[in-house]
């Protein structure tokens, strides 16, 4: 946990602030950190080091999953059922999209999927 995180929880926990601004305050720094690692996004595959997945609905985060890139082609293997599952019922196809990591046909962001209330978005990042 980082210590941003730790003062919003100690604030709250001495009753500083409430659960309501608690609540918005830890909303906003995951957001700056959201904003940070789509400024690393990189310009070619050979650059990233991770793979990321964030899959968003009707505004609650679902699926967010961040590893080495190295492990990009156990994806399958090791991505939890309940995230296999969204990506699926977005249409994203995990294997196609590994396998195009492995030829470099991909650079930054790999799917930006918006769709209502729904996001999925997998990038590379350094």
């Amino acid at each position: 946990m980082n210590e941003e995180r730790k003062k919003v929880l100690k604030m709250l926990d001495q009753g500083k602030i409430d659960v309501e601004e608690a609540n918005k305050l830890l909303s906003s720094l995951e957001d700056s950190q959201e904003e940070k690692m789509l400024e690393t996004e990189v310009e070619t595959v050979d650059e990233a080091s991770f793979l990321k997945i964030l899959v968003i609905e009707d505004g609650e985060e679902k699926v967010n999953i961040t590893f080495p890139i190295g492990l990009a082609k156990f994806l399958n293997n090791i991505i939890p059922e309940t995230a296999q599952s969204k990506l699926t019922e977005k249409g994203i196809d995990l294997e196609k999209v590994i396998r195009e990591i492995e030829r470099g046909n991909f650079d930054g962001k790999l799917v930006d999927i918006e769709d209502g209330n729904s996001r999925v978005e997998i990038r590379l990042g350094k």
